[in-house]
């Protein structure tokens, strides 16, 4: 038998083998070796959400968020140049795994105020709250952190 490649995962902090992987589905706060962080999984569509591991990539008003997702694609951040807006609906994902997927830092009560892509109108912005449910308003030109979420498919990545 040919030796198992190593899958682009870690658990534990080890390694897992494509034999291993196979035996285990990827998981809401499975830590991915490039630095991501799933915080969403869809099965029946074969496809997770990811985001960076420090959750936040940059600070922007409302309006500028763009500004952010443009830089980290240019940049390849973690070697991919997909990174998105998050949603709403995305928004609420992570705040619902927070616990799971945010670094310490960023729990309790530092837990940022963070945009999602919808405003509430020409002078408000929505925000979610890591580890909250209920979301807020802030005025578009305040600054707050922007996440920069991917989509993917869960089979796992052999190297």
């Amino acid at each position: 038998m040919d030796t198992v490649k190593t899958i682009n995962l870690i658990m534990n902090g080890n390694p897992m083998t494509a034999i291993a992987a196979a035996q285990k589905a990827l998981e809401v706060g499975d830590r991915m070796v490039e630095g991501t962080v799933c915080f969403h999984v869809d099965l029946e569509n074969n496809r997770a959400l990811f985001v960076s591991e420090k959750i936040f990539n940059g600070i922007a008003k409302f309006d500028e968020q763009g500004n952010v997702i443009e830089r980290v694609n240019e940049k390849k951040l973690h070697g991919y140049d997909d990174w998105c807006n998050i949603t709403d609906d995305m928004g609420g994902k992570l705040a619902e795994a927070w616990d799971k997927v945010a670094p310490p830092e960023l729990k309790g009560k530092d837990t940022p105020w963070f945009w999602i892509a919808s405003s509430f109108d020409n002078l408000y912005g929505y925000v979610r709250r890591g580890g909250e449910t209920r979301w807020n308003d802030f005025r578009r030109d305040s600054l707050h952190p922007v996440p920069v979420v991917r989509s993917a498919s869960i089979t796992p990545n052999l190297r």
